[in-house]
């Protein structure tokens, strides 16, 4: 056989982008995205869906996606929901509930159930913490550095329940076994502890992957700078860790894991153009 007939064209490569907002996607200090504004124009020109996948709430991604004029599907509360847009026949929509101009898949539990849990621990063991649903907007204010209005956007949590630890470490053991035990979840982000159900960010990419309709190859390129985000970096087909200004690298254990440079928003930029264009 000559080397034409061994020749096989490659396969046609579907990407899509599974990112962390604060402190990658946004600016840790000024939660700006303008230096991933290169990368993000690009992925739109070619239309890769770029699949925010943050700690943060469903009324905060809209507002950002209608800042930065994005139509694609995203997950909120740490893997806890999976929103896509009604009019994205990208995506199969089975066994979604409608949301307005929304379909969602819940994979998490109730606020409520979690904040309950919350308050009883604390009744019965006098753990010192301050919970999210006990700050006013002022204090999310302070803890974040967001605006007023995006601090009322960030309180209205409706599958986790972020806190800050103002208790011995010894006691925060016992504390995260007890939550473990009552069927939630814990993870450290980049600024609280978010307490949640048995979900995270790679599950529900995942789930949202198994929805894409592409025929062919299908990679998932994934950016987070916390411990939060490695569940979604261990699955994605290419990680990239990107570097924090606040806080070393997560522990990853993928060993091909990029690690960028630049710090947020620039790093991500960077990376983007150097794996796809």
């Amino acid at each position: 056989m000559n080397n034409e007939e061994n020749t096989q064209a490659a396969p046609h490569v579907e990407y899509l982008i599974s990112t962390d907002l604060d402190g990658t996607l946004l600016d840790h200090h000024t939660y700006s995205w303008a230096e991933a504004s290169p990368a993000i124009n690009l992925l739109k020109e070619h239309a890769i869906p770029i699949v925010i996948n943050t700690s943060k709430t469903r009324e905060e991604v809209i507002a950002l996606q209608q800042e930065i004029e994005l139509c694609d599907p995203f997950i909120v509360e740490n893997g806890s929901a999976i929103f896509i847009h009604a009019n994205d026949d990208r995506f199969e929509r089975r066994g979604m509930v409608q949301q307005g101009n929304l379909l969602c898949e819940t994979l998490g539990i109730a606020r409520a159930v979690i904040t309950d849990k919350l308050k009883s621990l604390r009744a019965e063991t006098g753990f010192k913490f301050t919970s999210f649903s006990e700050f006013s907007v002022q204090d999310i204010i302070d803890h974040t550095g967001l605006s007023e209005a995006g601090a009322q956007l960030a309180q209205n949590r409706a599958y986790s329940e972020p806190l800050i630890w103002q208790d011995s470490d010894e006691n925060f053991d016992t504390f995260k076994q007890a939550i473990l035990s009552a069927g939630f979840k814990i993870l450290h982000g980049g600024r609280f502890i978010h307490i949640l159900g048995k979900t995270n960010k790679g599950l529900a990419a995942q789930s949202l992957m198994q929805r894409m309709k592409y025929e062919g190859q299908t990679q998932m390129i994934a950016l987070g700078d916390s411990g939060n985000d490695l569940d979604m970096l261990n699955i994605a087909s290419t990680p990239v860790l990107i570097k924090s200004p606040a806080h070393d690298f997560p522990n990853c254990i993928r060993a091909d894991a990029i690690k960028t440079t630049a710090y947020g928003p620039k790093g991500w930029n960077d990376t983007i153009i150097d794996l796809i264009f």
